[in-house]
């Protein structure tokens, strides 16, 4: 009997601890701004943009508030009764103040003012407020509401009261993920005397010292220095920089964000994705520890987010028959038939905007983001479609920027080697034989080939100069001549029909280059010409009932519009060869239309004489229009407008598509019918599996336009490989961005950073 009593002790003493403890917990992956209660005792922080907290030992975090905003940077107060923090709840960022216990919280003030400290009357905060004429400046601010008073015009935002609310000590410059960093804006501490208002200067180290804080308890000031490696806790007392107790050695990542307990020495601190602690209590080895922290299985949200489409589309591609189109959406692409039906996904991978064009009406190209590159795949559209990658020069190595495909069906690769973007490579109809051009330039045009294929026109940038350079490729002698050097952009390339001059728009404007020099009267018409030289009726008939005959050179016409028209029927091999006067060819440009406030783009040639382009506004203030022109500039004739949130204009066949308010739409250039293309869709996405792809984007950006390993030293697989599983753990994009910001910082690179998109909601609870 005495056996069963102490078991059933047993069963209810484990009952107990079940009951106290969560069957399942999870540590909050990128927990953040740390703040120590005033006893040392809890630990407030901030984890899914929302305020927690837990005890200085580690344990189940409890949390404080719970809205659909984002709260950061608490604060307690000297009675550790309130914490102060900053929210964007009510749709800007203000100051707010609430019960350390929790519940509900009340703005102090509503002008951008960012609490830093609190004052030891616990009626007034220390906080930066910015302003043109100092930039930010010290303020005592009173959580009454009553205006704030300005302390010293030069302020930063790490910064600390002393214990009797004298001086406060400040950073300055540095910056957080840059621990290497050796230079005129490296970190240093400062100190403002608030009666004096007189600032000196701390340190003056060849590395940066940052987040310092006052010891309540001590002489001490605890803070932040850089070992050329990671920022290490550090320690001086008395303020005497000569002497630094070095209080952490930490083999990877940094000391950031510290706080400190005004009833002892206790700090807290952020360690990249975790909080650490530091005891002062204990022997040295044991000081530094990582804060355990464990969270509810709870507030785990479903990533999936699902969106219903109608006409929303962001880009898209066409078949040759019209009959298929592809788009993208958000963070996938897709076909579907133009007729209507259910979409096909072409990705589901949320790799992102892929720029898509069509072989036919089964196959398609496209580049999308792939292990960190874009890259080249081949679909077939068939009931499962499946992509499989190009076998080409630069299948494994190589970023793809772009891909276009002409009006005879050859296809021009934009890409980008180890040096260098704007490199050019060269496919057939079928997209299977692939070939670089030799071109040491960036090419920052269309590679625009003439219908027989003999020759090419294409813009290059002189990065040094930034001049731009026309040039004509010759394919028979495999030669490159420059036609002229200008420092406006020249793009939308196109030959006209006689292989005798281009067309293009120059600085949003349309001009006209001559290969050989015209006769401005070449194809007008003499009046005269039927009187003083008439043809019988008898003549004209004998001309007609001639078997075999035709005229030894084309008639000249005039169509409808009044513009001028040279019928040329020839098969093509014997289209007219390119024939080049080198000398005063620079001198042979002529503009030919100039917009109001707008760009202009020629998208088809019509003849020797003609061609279409469209004239698009700015800032959508008028309505955009296709218009015939000719080659001397004498006629425009509109053709059709359009809305003025009409754009992305793109020519397939003899129809013109285009997006109004993200809604396809087609206008056909024999008969002028217009046409709806309407799109539905049911889109469902993984947020944490899109935000790694951001990741993988940034990485691979990164590593094609600025890693050198020569200069940084690293190796950006390694980090790559490193951050890769911190960014699978992550809950939203700004911990996407806390992963990035590392990652960049370990290569110690200027003018770097990483800027994350900004949701619709920021909750991500």
């Amino acid at each position: 009997m005495e056996i069963i009593m102490s078991f059933r002790v047993y069963l209810v003493l484990f009952a107990v601890v079940l009951l106290s403890v969560p069957l399942f917990a999870q540590s909050p992956g990128f927990a953040k701004d740390p703040a120590i209660s005033p006893d040392g005792n809890e630990v407030c922080f901030v984890y899914a943009n929302d305020l927690w907290k837990v005890s200085f030992k580690g344990g189940i975090a409890s949390r404080l508030t719970d809205t659909s905003a984002s709260e950061w940077g608490p604060i307690w107060s000297p009675d550790g009764q309130w914490i102060a923090f900053k929210s964007n709840r009510e749709g800007r960022t203000y100051s707010y103040i609430m019960p350390s216990s929790g519940g509900d919280a009340r703005v102090i003030i509503r002008e951008t003012y960012s609490v830093v400290d609190w004052f030891n009357d616990g009626e007034n905060l220390l906080a930066i407020g910015y302003g043109f004429e100092h930039g930010s400046s010290f303020y005592k601010l009173p959580i009454n509401g009553e205006r704030p008073e300005l302390l010293g015009e030069i302020a930063d935002y790490w910064a600390s009261l002393s214990a009797d609310n004298s001086k406060i000590i400040f950073s300055r410059y540095g910056d957080a993920h840059r621990e290497s960093y050796r230079g005129p804006l490296n970190g240093d501490l400062h100190l403002y005397d608030i009666e004096s208002k007189s600032y000196s200067r701390l340190t003056d180290t060849e590395y940066t010292e940052r987040y310092p804080v006052y010891s309540h308890f001590s002489n001490s000031i605890f803070y932040a220095m850089s070992d050329g490696d990671n920022y290490q806790l550090v320690r001086v007392d008395d303020l005497d920089f000569e002497r630094i107790f070095k209080a952490s050695d930490l083999p990877r990542f940094s000391v950031r964000d510290i706080s400190i307990a005004r009833s002892n020495d206790r700090l807290v601190f952020e360690h990249f994705n975790e909080i650490y602690k530091y005891d002062p209590t204990k022997i040295s080895r044991d000081r530094v520890e990582k804060l355990q922290i464990d969270l509810a299985l709870d507030i785990w949200e479903n990533p999936i987010r699902e969106h219903g489409m109608k006409d929303e589309i962001s880009d898209y591609a066409v078949s040759k028959s019209g009959k298929l189109i592809s788009f993208n959406y958000k963070f996938d692409n897709f076909v579907v038939p133009a007729k209507g039906g259910e979409p096909k996904a072409l990705t589901g991978d949320h790799s992102g905007w892929a720029k898509t064009e069509f072989i036919d009406d089964r196959n398609l190209i496209l580049f999308k983001l792939h292990k960190g590159k874009d890259t080249l795949f081949r679909a077939r559209i068939d009931k499962e479609i499946s992509l499989e990658p190009v076998r080409w020069f630069g299948a494994d190595s190589l970023s793809v920027n772009n891909i276009n495909r002409d009006e005879f069906g050859r296809w021009q690769i934009r890409y980008r080697d180890h040096k260098n973007a704007g490199r050019i490579a060269l496919a057939d109809s079928s997209f299977q034989k692939i070939r670089p051009m030799d071109i040491d330039e960036l090419v920052i045009s269309n590679f625009s080939i003439n219908k027989s294929g003999s020759h090419a026109a294409y813009v290059t940038l002189d990065d040094k100069h930034f001049m731009r350079g026309l040039y004509i490729y010759d394919f028979a002698s495999d030669s490159h001549r420059k036609v002229l050097s200008d420092q406006y952009n020249i793009s939308n390339i196109h030959w006209t029909k006689d292989n005798r001059s281009l067309i293009f728009t120059r600085n949003r404007n349309l001009y006209r280059l001559d290969l050989l020099p015209r006769d401005e009267f070449e194809y007008d018409e003499d009046p005269w010409a039927e009187i003083l030289n008439p043809q019988t009726e008898t003549d004209s008939s004998k001309a007609e009932t001639q078997d075999d005959a035709a005229p030894e050179i084309d008639d000249v016409t005039v169509d409808e519009d009044g513009l001028y028209v040279m019928e040329i029927k020839i098969e093509p091999e014997a289209e007219t060869p390119v024939a080049i006067e080198w000398e005063g060819i620079d001198k042979r440009l002529y503009l030919l239309y100039e917009g109001q406030s707008s760009n202009l783009y020629p998208i088809k040639v019509l003849s020797d004489s003609t061609f279409l382009f469209v004239e698009q506004s700015w800032f959508n203030t008028s309505k955009a229009g296709l218009y015939k022109g000719d080659i001397y500039g004498k006629n425009k004739k509109e053709e059709a407008t359009f809305s003025t949130e009409s754009n992305s204009f793109k020519l397939y066949g003899d129809t013109l598509y285009y997006l109004e308010k993200g809604a396809l739409k087609s206008y056909g250039l024999d008969k002028g019918k217009r046409k709806d293309i309407h799109i539905a869709l049911e889109y469902s996405y993984d947020e944490s599996k899109m935000n790694q792809k951001v990741f993988e984007q940034a990485w691979g950006n990164f590593a094609d336009n600025f890693y050198d390993p020569n200069m940084h030293g690293m190796d950006w697989n390694e980090l790559y490989e490193e951050y890769l599983p911190y960014a699978q753990k992550a809950l939203n994009i700004n911990e996407i961005a806390a992963v990035i910001d590392e990652m960049v910082g370990d290569l110690n690179a200027s003018h770097t950073g990483f800027t994350p998109r900004a949701d619709e909601d920021s909750s991500y609870k």
